[in-house]
């Protein structure tokens, strides 16, 4: 097994711990990391594609590189447009939480943190599914 899956997974499990710690903000990092990693474990094991790769053919925000690739890819499994921009979307809400989470002085709760765990579940699950 791929010690990038098994990070994503240990830290898909750390999100669950921290909410039933009321730990909110490293609940939010631990779901967006969960499911990053996975976009990591996908691109290396169905395209042969490393983060590292991506990280350095590429200007700017390796994340929203990542993200990008693994909605082109998406794509390019027969997905339409819009299920692409969807995911894209989704990918970026992540993101955008884990950055508030860690470095926003706004208060995060319980709500927030519950729902940044089931979209990142539910993103993994569709990333499954989709790149059997």
């Amino acid at each position: 097994m791929s010690t990038v899956k098994d990070k994503s997974g240990f830290n898909i499990e750390a999100a669950e711990l921290l909410i039933q710690e009321d730990l909110y903000c490293s609940s939010i990092h631990c779901s967006y990391y969960g499911c990053f990693q996975y976009i990591m474990f996908t691109l290396k094991s169905h395209l042969n594609i490393t983060y590292e790769q991506l990280k350095n053919s590429t200007s700017g925000d390796s994340h929203v590189n990542t993200i990008q690739k693994i909605s082109q890819e998406y794509r390019n499994k027969g997905k339409s447009f819009t299920e692409a921009g969807n995911l894209s979307r989704d990918l970026n809400i992540l993101k955008n939480t884990r950055i508030k989470a860690d470095y926003s002085p706004d208060v995060i709760g319980d709500e927030l943190s519950q729902s940044t765990l089931r979209l990142s579940k539910r993103l993994i699950m569709e990333l499954k599914t989709t790149f059997r």
